[in-house]
């Protein structure tokens, strides 16, 4: 049997739709990732987004709307947006909502990264053979969305995407990021 709660919130020209759906009797955790349990929830949405370069729109990566109108654009290489959890979380996915999805292991145009303490950084969200910190067990990219479940779960406190060997970074826009862990 499966029941939802809807929490519906009116902000003027926009609809929050918040639900939590409630399992029970499936046999299932909830979730299609295994390593993804149903307590884990989208931590990015409670924290503080910041960035290098147009901060004014960092806070538009962790605002919970994925739709590409909406999305925070570097200007130089190595440009990044930033989420600060406010503590350590135990993560065990990331999903990036953005304009470039391809991937290319030998020219990426982002690198996704995840940290304890804000000033050392490990590399995700490629495959492994690129050199990557951290291997993803299953890495996606399809339309407008790149995603990493991570090998082993990790307790990190920041994650952040940087625009690297893109040959135009002002054109690579980040709509949303989720990261999903308790």
């Amino acid at each position: 049997m499966t029941r939802s709660k809807l929490t519906v919130i009116h902000v003027p020209r926009l609809f929050l739709m918040l639900g939590s759906l409630i399992l029970s009797g499936c046999g299932g955790s909830g979730s299609d990732d295994p390593l993804r349990s149903s307590s884990d929830l989208n931590v990015a949405l409670s924290g503080t987004a910041s960035a290098d370069f147009d901060d004014a729109n960092a806070g538009l990566v962790n605002d919970g709307i994925t739709a590409s109108a909406s999305y925070w654009a570097g200007n130089a290489l190595n440009d990044a947006v930033e989420i600060d959890f406010g503590e350590l979380k135990d993560v065990s996915e990331i999903r990036v909502y953005t304009n470039k999805t391809s991937y290319d292991a030998m020219n990426p145009e982002l690198r996704i990264e995840l940290s304890v303490n804000g000033a050392s950084w490990l590399s995700t969200a490629q495959p492994a053979a690129t050199g990557a910190d951290l291997e993803c067990s299953t890495y996606s990219s399809n339309a407008d969305r790149i995603g990493c479940v991570l090998a082993n779960r990790i307790d990190v406190q920041y994650v952040r995407v940087r625009t690297i060997n893109a040959s135009n970074p002002g054109s690579v826009f980040i709509s949303e990021i989720q990261v999903f862990g308790r």
